[in-house]
């Protein structure tokens, strides 16, 4: 809007249920992909619920990687937990037909409760996000420190990366390491977009 541009969280639940963001992918996912033409750095995106369940997506995918000399290797595809619960079946074909050109899965919004950990028997993550609720206030919350120490031991077995997005302070950072999390994101590092590793 002309006030600004809304952040996700505001329209993406809207924009799916009115089968607008499918569409909305397609728009901004190229890009995405134009400014990982120099590097090789990773590029985490994240794809719809109408995108999953699109047929035609992965082919458009794959001719977007080509049509910008991305190597898929350096694309993370991301998915809500939910989304990928409510859809798995979905999301597993997408994932088999992307997997030849090296593209990786991260489930964001990941929480300590089973269904969240049986996502990482069904489909092969690579990484998965932590939800939010986790980082807040982490350095007094004891019950956040615990829950995301339990994410972390029911990742490993699977070789799957924890990432902390959105964490406040160094204090918070420091927590994060010591409950077994290695790779953050957060304002306080002056680039939001970046994750860094210990």
């Amino acid at each position: 809007e002309e006030a600004g541009d809304h952040p996700p969280s505001k329209y993406q639940q809207i924009a799916d249920r009115h089968d607008l963001a499918g569409t909305i992918d397609r728009n901004v996912i190229p890009g995405l992909l134009k400014t990982l033409v120099d590097g090789n750095h990773k590029q985490i995106i994240s794809i719809s619920n109408n995108s999953i369940l699109d047929y035609g997506f992965p082919g458009w995918f794959s001719g977007q990687l080509k049509n910008n000399c991305i190597d898929g290797k350096n694309i993370i595809l991301q998915i809500s937990a939910a989304v990928a619960q409510a859809n798995l079946k979905p999301v597993q074909r997408l994932m088999k037909e992307l997997k030849p050109f090296g593209c990786e899965l991260s489930i964001s919004q990941f929480d300590s409760e089973r269904r969240s950990a049986q996502l990482l028997q069904h489909l092969e993550v690579s990484f998965v996000k932590l939800h939010p609720s986790f980082t807040e206030e982490l350095t007094s919350n004891t019950k956040n420190q615990e829950a995301v120490r339990k994410i972390v031991e029911k990742t490993e077995p699977h070789s799957v990366s924890v990432i902390a997005d959105e964490v406040a302070d160094t204090s918070s950072l420091a927590v994060l390491w010591q409950c077994g999390v290695k790779l953050i994101s957060g304002a306080f590092l002056k680039e939001p977009s970046q994750v860094i590793a210990q």
